[in-house]
């Protein structure tokens, strides 16, 4: 079974549990590990929001959209159009029941592919890509991808390598058939250049690395 075979399976079954921890219901996690979670999980969902800022006639583009938390929001916020993709079913069935519920679905399509596999008609003003990179065995080919996709900002996180629970963590998701990659700062600035994303902001809170970034100056997208 490939990477990403596994990262379907595992997140199809953790879907409901995942989503739990932006809705307050107790997931199968035990209580405390969840508080930590969800407080990594805040800190992301709010640098995202106020670097995209006002989303009016903007199209935004969710990398990993898991149970689309951040497409429903955004499309709540304005006159937006917002794509999320993933490879879990199982997380787009809740996304499209949310966008329901928020009465947004006109503004909100959930689309289950690779993010390699995703070639849209015209790039994205604002791609997003939070609690994405931790699982993609290839950072570069799926970054360079993005570049291709993007004409704004790049938003997105990168687990800590030294963060006190990286290991834990990786060691847990192993357990369970989930592959993980960490990353320092380094190599998250190294990966950009590579795919031409210049850094703009680059900050870590707790156990991940917050990143902004846009298109190099004077150089036009890798070819897809």
């Amino acid at each position: 079974m490939s990477v990403s075979e596994q990262l379907a399976v595992y997140w199809s079954r953790q879907a409901e549990a995942f989503d739990a921890l932006y809705s307050g219901r107790k997931g199968i996690a035990s209580r405390w590990w969840g508080r930590i979670i969800r407080r990594n999980i805040g800190d992301r969902f709010r640098f995202a929001l106020q670097a995209i800022g006002a989303v009016d006639g903007k199209r935004i583009l969710d990398v990993g959209c898991g149970s689309g938390r951040y497409c429903v929001e955004l499309a709540a916020s304005g006159e937006t159009e917002v794509v999320g993709i993933d490879l879990a079913a199982g997380m787009l069935a809740i996304a499209e029941r949310l966008a329901v519920e928020r009465r947004v679905e006109s503004r909100c399509r959930f689309i289950h592919t690779d993010v390699l596999d995703y070639r849209p008609a015209a790039p994205f003003d604002v791609t997003v890509a939070m609690g994405f990179f931790d699982y993609v065995p290839e950072p570069l080919t799926v970054l360079s991808h993005l570049r291709s996709l993007t004409d704004g900002k790049l938003i997105a996180s990168f687990p800590c390598r030294l963060s006190g629970r990286a290991p834990f963590r990786k060691l847990w998701l192993r357990a369970r058939g989930c592959y993980l990659r960490l990353y320092g700062r380094g190599e998250v600035e190294a990966l950009c250049a590579s795919a031409g994303f210049e850094v703009t902001t680059l900050v870590r809170r707790g156990p991940i690395y917050l990143l902004i970034a846009e298109p190099t100056r004077g150089t036009g997208a890798p070819a897809a």
